[in-house]
């Protein structure tokens, strides 16, 4: 009887230890099972997202020359009632920076406060100032163009906070941008409400990426010096330019002028700050006729050799007026091309008829954006359906009237003849860096496709040389080197009818033709008292061309 109670405690002692150790488990199988939500506790109560405001990434071009950086820079707040103070103490400040570039800037948000900035100067005494001026001085980051006006509208400004206005730097602020936030173990005091013990990001974390642009910044200087120098001979309102690597899309230079310098952004009129070069949509003129030749190169199967009247260069019908700048009568393909005949070009449209007319302008690359870069300036152009067309739509367009197009769209068609009717996208971006990563941007895109036949792109090619040998591109030509090139001369419209004086004169062609290196465009806005694109736009072209050249050892 006794052992048979010994055994019954002891089997409900063993029984009750077991349940005890079972039940010691079931928190840690709970905790396993919720992990996730305990973490997000943790998370919540423990971790804290922290933003700070480091360094805006810089823009680099081709070569590593630094087109825009940060530099640190002083500020001095003070309040309207202490401005006699501060202007007896500003003539101190400039002698302490020995530069006069303290300025007064009032906020728009809070016009009671006054933001006074003055550059980190090498040589100034900030203890002195804070003595005598009575204003303390703060910290930041200005964001600086070291080159002044080069590339300017393309870069485009940031503001007093380092948020960008335009340009690239609005285009890539998503890689350019300072702010970042970090996930930081910290324990929270309530009644300061403030973080303890907090371990700020090393400063590496702080840097954004800087960007490495295709541009080449001596080619640049190149191309907006001839462009100024071209609207100031020729009294134009302005004029825009694009030189591009031919076998690549790499964009070597993106010139607009007058120039504005993002350092004092504020002060350029709203029309310069405007970047023609990407941002401007007009009517293409005569260089458009590249897009009905090719049409009609591809569909008009006929006997190669067959000849055009071109009505001794005025045509009448449909209650519409053709003219051409020559009377001529029977001319070939190559003759309507090489002499610009606005009736050839039209004729040959009625031979493929409007919708492969149509078809192609989109095939090379009318009516869409071509760097397909997100918030990008780069307009798209405009190019009616097919279903608003009229008689007097589709004899403009065969001639580069009636649509609009984009300086990019007609490089990027320029540069697939050049290619042998191979498309190849351009491109403004080259890599970017951070202090423990490069990404290459591939020069070499998936996406190059083809356009138009060899045989095709080949003939263009060759009525392109016609031209610029004894056609109206005769001032783009130079001994000892093959240029292929088309010019162009279109009316600007005003008050809903075109305007005879006010035109914009172009020239885009590549060199050297068979084997070509160099893809250029050039426009020039509003010349007087000369138009003509062979006049006006050729010489300018040519002389970007040689140097470009030059500059890259061809």
């Amino acid at each position: 009887m006794y052992s048979t109670n010994i055994k019954l405690r002891f089997f409900s002692l063993l029984f009750g230890l077991s349940l005890t150790i079972l039940a010691s488990f079931i928190p840690i199988i709970k905790i396993l099972q919720n992990s996730t939500s305990y973490e997000a506790i943790y998370e919540s109560q423990f971790l804290k997202y922290i933003y700070f405001n480091g360094s805006r990434g810089s823009i680099l071009d081709r070569n590593g020359n630094i087109l825009a950086t940060n530099m640190l820079a002083r500020s001095f707040n003070t309040h309207p009632e202490q401005e006699p103070l501060f202007k007896r103490s500003k003539n101190l400040l400039d002698s302490i920076s020995s530069l006069s570039d303290l300025h007064i800037i009032r906020h728009n948000k809070n016009p009671s406060k006054l933001s006074i900035y003055t550059y980190n100067h090498q040589n100034m005494n900030f203890s002195k100032n804070i003595q005598v001026t009575k204003f303390k001085p703060h910290k930041n980051l200005k964001r600086i163009y070291p080159f002044h006006g080069l590339l300017g509208q393309s870069l485009g400004s940031v503001n007093l906070d380092n948020l960008p206005l335009n340009g690239f730097e609005k285009t890539f602020h998503f890689y350019l941008n300072s702010f970042r936030s970090f996930l930081i173990p910290s324990l929270i005091n309530s009644k300061k409400s403030k973080f303890n013990n907090c371990t700020a990001p090393l400063p590496y974390d702080l840097k954004a990426p800087d960007l490495w642009l295709t541009i080449n910044s001596n080619i640049q200087f190149i191309t907006e010096s001839i462009l100024q120098k071209t609207i100031e001979q020729f009294n134009a309102a302005g004029g825009w330019a694009i030189v591009m690597l031919t076998t690549s899309g790499e964009i070597l230079a993106i010139a607009n002028a007058p120039c504005i310098n993002p350092n004092n952004s504020s002060q350029s009129y709203e029309n310069d700050l405007r970047n023609s070069s990407l941002a401007r949509s007009f009517e293409p003129g005569s260089i458009f006729k590249i897009v009905t030749m090719a049409a009609n190169l591809e569909n008009d199967l006929s006997d190669p050799d067959f000849k055009i009247y071109c009505e001794n260069g005025l045509l009448n019908v449909n209650n519409i007026q053709i003219k051409d700048v020559s009377s001529k009568q029977w001319l070939s393909r190559t003759e309507i091309f090489k002499y610009s005949s606005n009736i050839g070009s039209f004729k040959l449209a009625e031979r493929i008829g409007e919708k492969v007319l149509y078809e192609y302008i989109h095939k090379l690359g009318f009516g869409k954006y071509i760097l397909d870069i997100p918030h990008s300036e780069e307009a798209r152009g405009s190019v009616p359906k097919i279903k608003e067309w009229n008689f007097a739509r589709f004899a403009n367009i065969s001639y580069g009237y009636g649509l609009t197009t984009t300086s990019l769209q007609l490089l990027n068609m320029i540069n697939s003849i050049a290619n042998n009717g191979i498309q190849i996208p351009p491109k403004i971006l080259k890599q970017i860096s951070s202090s423990n990563n490069v990404k290459k941007i591939n020069p070499i895109s998936a996406s190059r496709k083809r356009i138009l036949t060899e045989q095709a792109a080949l003939n263009i090619k060759n009525m392109m040389l016609e031209v610029v040998k004894n056609g109206s591109g005769k001032r783009a030509y130079t001994e000892g080197l093959l240029i292929a090139g088309k010019t162009g001369t279109v009316e600007k419209v005003l008050n809903k009818s075109y305007n005879k004086t006010l035109n914009i004169s172009s020239f885009a062609g590549f060199a050297p033709a068979f084997s070509p290196i160099v893809s250029a465009l050039i426009c020039i806005d509003e010349p007087k008292p000369q138009a003509f694109g062979g006049i006006v736009a050729a010489p300018a072209w040519k002389e970007i061309i040689e140097l470009t050249l030059l500059e890259l050892g061809s």
